[in-house]
């Protein structure tokens, strides 16, 4: 990967051709126009009239806000606009106790022996999350199911792509008594009454005690779907001693086909809106490479002058690095 070497002193760049025009590292925050170290508001700007997250190498998500550069250790994220459906992904009414009190708009299902129960919750790595014990003995092959909103909430139809996601951690118990752990995408008709629901893979032998985003990507197949949710099945045999508590953190269900950053809505569904990065090139045809964080390279072309990119124009949206040179 091409990296950019910036002499503090001097300004220079040493990996980059000497007559770049524009240099940008996002991962070290070093930034040069005309051969020329500058502050990042003198390189380039980003606009999104919103709050949005990004994430850092240690795991640690970091708000920012309006038209504000979403950068971290990883590098410049740079996303289009997004909503999360789930009207609570911040997880807001939860209450610890025997059972306790699910959030707002969540629901819960137990079958077979096994009751689901709120142990706890708060703030970890930037994210709410709300800790979930499932626990007894169970009497008959069956499961238990967290649902992330009610039945007839999220409006869709048949044809669209939806993508649901969840961080999950193992925080105490034991995963054994579980047969299969998976995040499924279920459709409803106007009526609130299902009419298909979307398997997800079964993630058990992944989890542990880190944190794992689970996602799963689905196309509405019912002629009659009206609405649409996602839940986190927990399935288990019979007879299986069942003690588990899961830290459960920003579900989400937005409409396409990646898990886009988290999106922390509260009461209502909330939107996250596009970035956009304009950088100023000198008035003669460019040559802008991009490198994103797994190394991968896009190029585009020029004419010159103020150039506005959109997650659209991207292969990736974690960006590295920005460069260019003259053609």
């Amino acid at each position: 990967m091409l990296g950019l070497s910036i002499d503090r002193a001097s300004g220079a760049v040493s990996r980059f051709p000497a007559d770049s025009p524009l240099a940008l590292s996002f991962v070290d925050q070093l930034y040069l126009v005309g051969g020329a170290y500058v502050s990042a508001s003198a390189a380039f700007t980003v606009t999104r009239s919103t709050t949005k997250l990004a994430q850092d190498g240690a795991g640690h998500w970091h708000s920012f806000g309006p038209d504000v550069a979403a950068i971290t250790n990883l590098g410049l994220l740079l996303e289009p606009s997004a909503t999360n459906v789930l009207r609570n992904a911040s997880a807001q009414g939860a209450v610890a106790g025997s059972p306790g009190t699910f959030p707002t708009y969540w629901g819960r299902f137990a079958g077979g022996g096994p009751t689901l129960s709120v142990a706890g919750h708060g703030t970890e790595a930037g994210l709410p999350y709300v800790d979930i014990r499932l626990s007894g003995l169970s009497t008959a092959v069956s499961g238990a199911a967290i649902h992330f909103e009610q039945t007839n909430a999220a409006a869709a139809v048949q044809g669209e792509t939806w993508t649901g996601s969840a961080f999950v951690r193992l925080v105490g118990g034991s995963l054994s008594g579980l047969s299969t752990m998976r995040l499924n995408i279920q459709e409803s008709n106007s009526g609130g009454s299902g009419t298909n629901t979307n398997y997800g893979t079964d993630v058990r032998n992944q989890m542990s005690d880190q944190w794992l985003r689970i996602q799963e990507v689905n196309e509405l197949r019912a002629a009659t779907t009206n609405f649409v949710r996602v839940s986190l099945e927990l399935a288990y045999t019979a007879g299986a001693a069942i003690d588990v508590t899961l830290r459960v953190s920003c579900p989400q269900l937005e409409n396409g086909s990646v898990a886009t950053s988290p999106i922390l809505s509260g009461t209502t569904a909330q939107m996250r809106a596009a970035d956009q990065i304009h950088l100023q090139l000198p008035t003669f045809p460019c040559v802008v490479e991009l490198t994103y964080g797994s190394a991968v390279r896009q190029t585009l072309s020029a004419d010159g002058g103020r150039l506005a990119l959109e997650a659209e124009d991207l292969l990736r949206y974690d960006i590295v690095e920005i460069f260019a040179t003259y053609q």
